[in-house]
């Protein structure tokens, strides 16, 4: 597997594991995964666009469901979150 299907499984993993949200840590992501911080963020938006999971971020006043905000290249663009993120299953989660 290549690193972006690795952060794919373990983020839809966890997703399914938890029943309340995840926080994850992009930069920690990033360098684990060894990706750049922007294609974390990428692969985060396109799992809650597929509605694989819900997506939450701070965007500077309030921590916002990614839907809300005017578009997914705002989101992976923000630096407001300080990386964290939070997720959740989607209605459309893949099962393990």
């Amino acid at each position: 597997m290549n690193s972006v299907l690795d952060l794919r499984k373990e983020v839809l993993r966890l997703a399914n594991v938890q029943n309340r949200p995840f926080c994850f840590r992009i930069h920690q992501l990033a360098a684990f995964y060894n990706l750049p911080e922007r294609r974390v963020r990428e692969e985060f938006a396109e799992l809650a666009r597929k509605k694989f999971i819900q997506l939450r971020s701070w965007d500077g006043h309030q921590l916002r469901d990614i839907g809300s905000w005017s578009s997914p290249e705002e989101f992976i663009n923000s630096t407001t979150d300080a990386g964290h993120v939070h997720v959740g299953a989607g209605p459309f989660l893949p099962q393990a």
